[in-house]
């Protein structure tokens, strides 16, 4: 009956070990997963516009000849590759978009799509979409809106504010 009594405990001292060297295993496996998952959800700008929304104002840019694709290369159709940048707001590796629209414009129409969205700055703004001015930069177009007091002096102010009204 010894001979039972230490292969019992010679069994539980090698389950607990087993299971100690298991479990010391595990926990680093867990944090890697919950940090891949962290990762996937990761964005530089957010946009509360639906999918059908941005169609709409792509279309409407369209139609007003206020934009443009900037590489003719993409495979992606214009209208799929505007929803789909603004919609993950995540930032393309290079410009995507030509606005055809000077600073003032283009910093209203920046105002305009600022309004329901989160963290997108003109920076930000500025390395999806380019406009007719090829110095144009942040403090650029901030400046020549700022200067012009009145968002509404033309007509193109004026139709991208309906582009975004409905």
């Amino acid at each position: 009956m010894m001979g039972a009594g230490f292969i019992l405990i010679l069994i539980t001292v090698l389950l607990f070990i087993f299971y100690n060297k298991w479990t010391a295993i595990t926990i680093p496996v867990q944090e890697i997963s919950i940090n891949n998952e962290k990762s996937k959800t990761t964005y530089d700008f957010k946009i509360a516009y639906t999918k059908s929304e941005l169609e709409s104002f792509f279309e409407k840019l369209i139609d007003n000849n206020l934009i443009e694709i900037a590489d003719s290369s993409e495979d992606l159709l214009d209208k799929e590759l505007f929803v789909e940048v603004l919609s993950k707001g995540i930032l393309p590796d290079r410009i995507l978009f030509k606005l055809n629209m000077n600073n003032i414009q283009t910093g209203f129409f920046f105002n305009q799509l600022k309004i329901n969205s989160s963290e997108l700055t003109l920076e930000k703004f500025l390395k999806i979409f380019k406009n007719k001015n090829p110095n144009a930069s942040p403090s650029s177009i901030s400046s020549s809106k700022s200067k012009s007091k009145l968002a509404n002096i033309d007509k193109q102010t004026d139709i991208i504010e309906s582009i975004f009204k409905g």
